[in-house]
């Protein structure tokens, strides 16, 4: 039997507070929620139109648009015929981490704090899968760098390729959030590779140096021991960003800029894209907006502009445009003047993609707390070195009151000058955790934020991980 469905009524009350969104977009939540709360798989019937109209209470023109924002995002398909209806076709992971990609492509996130935050989170994520208790585990990771070092004969291959072993790594780290974060993080910066630029002699340094190191990391998770892969993973994970930083490699968003916005771009993006064509061409078409400054209200071009670009089909620009629609970036407006409208995104829909997937992964307290643990403290401390004195009322002021943890936490992310550390951060204090762990009076928060408005970094930062390694002994 069918467990019940929320009615029309609860799915408005759920997005209240959120940005105001679409009826067919709120289904399509649903019933991903659903497929992940049921662990049902590829091929897996969920039911016709008619039958999943009358479950969910809704028009059957509202369930056909739900349906075809899920086949938008490569988590199902409406398959016709009898015995037909809306059948599961992939893993619903690859929607949080579309959102991410594409909520990034907005912040203004430096080239320093990415390769920052991809360190402190490698650094986790590998010393965890040294400790990782299946052995079929490794056995796929070693026969995934088997095949990424037969992949020589080209810097995208071996790219791609690299992704897989990365993304073999975070599994093993049994921990929903940093794969997420890790994940999100290896595809952002696999795009920045200037495929069409790289010499001969760059790719072939960059793939004995990238085959290198990871040999170093196998060779320290195969041994079991944590602190050893993390030692390493720090070590390889730093020279690789002040390699990087040291020969001032543009923005991530100024490298693809090299490509152009073009038939070429779209064609070197799926290369190494893991997702839709349609969700593809959204991100290209993010880059496009970035790259002109995000001009909130500007017109961007016409639907028959895009096909001639792109050379793409009218289906294919169409369901890019739902996916750009559903993350607030942009919208299509029809009439005199009407084209795609850059938009202002909403961080709430990236926020509660990923909130749902690590609800639905059976995201643990514990997990939670290694994942704080990566990047907390990190920005404890950067807050300290810049916090201004309106912030320092604010959080001096928060203290006082009965929800005062949770009121400290929502400064801290509002306050951060690092927007993809925040964004992580938030996503974390409002997962299936959200600070229930914590007491209000907790005298050990009082004293972290006496040191960040004491503008004390070092003793802030320890503070911080106090307090986490405090609350991970609970």
């Amino acid at each position: 039997m069918n467990s019940p469905r929320p009615s029309r009524i609860a799915l408005a009350e759920r997005s209240s507070s959120l940005r105001p969104i679409k009826l067919a977009e709120q289904i399509a939540d649903e019933i991903s929620r659903h497929i992940r709360s049921k662990g049902l798989t590829r091929r897996a019937l969920l039911g016709n139109r008619t039958d999943l109209s009358r479950e969910y209470g809704v028009s059957p023109a509202i369930m056909r648009e739900a349906m075809r924002l899920l086949e938008d995002q490569g988590i199902a398909v409406a398959r016709k015929g009898r015995g037909g209806g809306l059948v599961v076709v992939a893993s619903t992971g690859d929607a949080p981490v579309d959102a991410l990609l594409s909520y990034m492509e907005f912040l203004e996130a430096t080239p320093e704090e990415l390769h920052e935050v991809r360190e402190e989170i490698a650094v986790v994520i590998q010393g965890a899968a040294a400790t990782c208790p299946d052995e079929r585990e490794f056995e796929t990771l070693m026969w995934l760098y088997d095949r990424a070092s037969q992949q020589l004969d080209s810097l995208l291959n071996f790219a791609e390729r690299f992704l897989d072993v990365s993304a073999q790594l975070a599994r093993m780290s049994r921990n929903p959030g940093l794969s997420l974060f890790h994940l999100t993080l290896e595809r952002y910066l696999s795009e920045t590779i200037p495929i069409d630029q790289a010499d001969a002699g760059a790719t072939t340094l960059g793939i004995e140096l990238g085959l290198a190191n990871l040999q170093k990391t196998l060779a320290e998770v195969l041994s079991g021991n944590r602190s050893n892969a993390e030692a390493v993973a720090r070590t390889i994970f730093r020279n690789s960003r002040l390699t990087t930083l040291g020969q001032n490699a543009a923005r991530p968003d100024e490298r693809r800029l090299q490509r152009g916005f073009d038939r070429s771009a779209l064609a070197a993006d799926l290369a190494v894209s893991k997702g839709s064509m349609a969700a593809t061409l959204m991100r290209v078409i993010l880059r496009e907006i970035r790259a002109r400054g995000w001009p909130i209200g500007e017109k961007l071009g016409t639907e028959a502009d895009y096909l001639a670009r792109y050379g793409i089909s009218r289906d294919v620009f169409r369901a890019a445009v739902r996916l750009l629609e559903r993350h607030g970036a942009a919208e299509m407006r029809s009439g005199n003047g009407g084209g795609l409208i850059v938009c202002r995104p909403d961080p709430a829909v990236t926020i509660r993609a990923a909130v749902d997937f690590l609800t639905f992964s059976e995201f643990t307290a514990k997990q939670a707390l290694d994942a704080r643990g990566a990047l907390e403290p990190i920005a404890i401390r950067r807050l300290a070195n810049t916090i201004t004195a309106e912030t320092a009322v604010r959080l001096g002021n928060a203290l006082s009151r009965t929800d005062r943890c949770r009121a400290v936490y929502d400064i801290l992310g509002s306050s951060l000058q690092m927007p993809l550390t925040s964004l992580f951060l938030q996503i974390l204090w409002h997962s299936s955790v959200p600070l229930a762990h914590h007491r209000d009076e907790d005298a050990s928060l009082t004293q972290m934020v006496e040191a960040i408005i004491a503008r004390d970094p070092t003793k802030a930062e320890r503070l911080a991980r106090r307090r986490l390694c405090s609350d991970q002994a609970h």
